[in-house]
């Protein structure tokens, strides 16, 4: 919620809400029992408004940033994915966990199947604007959205603009037996290519490149980037799809 109200603040958002989702398999659960549902739904949903308001209003004292407050009953992620449609930008909490280790399978990974909105997934209390980005493009045309969103979400950061690559049949030349001298020498072209393509696309981005550090690297897409997120030491990661999938704009920071 801070980093909602940081951000709600900094970029002059107009509509903004706090949303809280009752999961349905509750009441589900106690129709099972053959408990009184109707009571106990209706005491479970009224104690959760007053601490959501109460939430809210603590939040408001810190921040000076109010919260439209929602609390809805049913499915999470079709919840969040109904509430979404109305908003520019989700705001989701996460766990400690590594952001690309715990993308897949997580409630994140599976909301962004359902909506078509940007969503910034935060992991820990914030203190201060992001200072320091990375930005993982693949050259598809998302690329310059993802680019833009994270320009915008952290207008005055510095931006670590990663693109990793991977030739085309490389494994299957190794299993083929192809000499470690032929394989190079087709990583290589591939990275002058890539290098090509990233120059190509700084010079089509409306960005101001100063403060950008580029980096093309070779390896398996999900395991470079954790190792260049050690290395660059971002608070804010931001992943765009890869052309052609289901999956939307994702941002993953503090």
């Amino acid at each position: 919620e801070e980093r909602a109200a940081m951000l709600g603040t900094t970029l002059a958002i107009r509509r903004r809400a706090l949303l809280h989702v009752q999961e349905q398999s509750w009441i589900d659960f106690l129709k099972r029992l053959r408990r009184p549902v109707k009571s106990i739904r209706h005491g479970i949903i009224e104690n959760a408004s007053h601490s959501w308001a109460e939430h809210i209003e603590e939040i408001s004292r810190f921040s000076d940033f109010f919260f439209e407050p929602q609390l809805r009953t049913g499915n999470v992620l079709d919840v969040i994915a109904e509430v979404a449609s109305g908003f520019d930008i989700i705001v989701l909490g996460a766990s400690e966990r590594h952001f690309i280790r715990s993308l897949l399978g997580t409630t994140s990974q599976r909301l962004l199947e359902k909506i078509k909105c940007p969503m910034l997934v935060v992991k820990r209390k914030p203190y201060e604007p992001y200072r320091r980005i990375l930005v993982a493009i693949d050259f598809s045309p998302n690329s310059h959205k993802v680019m833009a969103y994270g320009s915008v979400i952290a207008p005055k950061a510095c931006i670590f603009l990663v693109h990793i690559f991977k030739p085309l049949f490389e494994m299957t030349m190794r299993y083929a037996g192809v000499s470690d001298e032929l394989i190079e020498e087709n990583r290589t072209r591939a990275y002058i290519e890539a290098e090509k393509q990233m120059i190509r696309f700084m010079g089509e981005s409306e960005i101001d490149f100063r403060y950008v550090f580029r980096y093309v690297e070779h390896g398996q897409t999900s395991s470079k980037l954790i190792e260049m997120a050690r290395k660059c030491k971002p608070d804010l990661i931001v992943i765009g799809k890869h052309s052609g999938s289901r999956i939307e704009e994702f941002l993953r920071g503090s």
